[in-house]
C-alpha cells in the first residue's frame, strides 16, 4: 500500500498527530508524510490512500488546507483512488 499524508499545522499539535498516522501507516506499505504548503502538484498515481488533516479554524477547515483543497483539478479524485477514501 502507498499512502500520502498531508497535514496543516500551525503550533505542531496536528503535525505530530499526522506523524503517528504516518508511522502506523507505514506498518503496512509506504507513506510519505507531507506539510500542505510543500504539496507539489496533484499526482496521486499509485496512492492507495491520501490523508488529509488540519486544524480547525473558525469552526471549518485552516485556510491552508482550504486552499490546497481549492486547487484540485475536478476529476482528479476519481476512479481508483475516490473508491478508497
Amino acid at each position: 500500500m502507498k499512502a500520502l499524508v498531508i497535514y496543516d499545522s500551525r503550533f505542531g499539535n496536528t503535525k505530530q498527530v499526522a506523524r503517528v498516522v504516518a508511522d502506523t501507516l507505514g506498518e503496512r506499505g509506504t507513506v510519505q508524510l507531507v506539510p500542505v504548503n510543500e504539496v507539489d502538484g496533484f499526482e496521486f498515481e499509485g496512492v492507495d490512500l491520501l490523508v488529509l488533516g488540519g486544524p480547525t479554524q473558525r469552526h471549518g477547515l485552516s485556510p491552508a488546507v482550504r486552499a490546497w483543497l481549492e486547487l484540485i483539478p475536478r476529476g482528479v479524485m476519481r476512479g481508483p483512488l475516490r473508491s478508497r477514501l
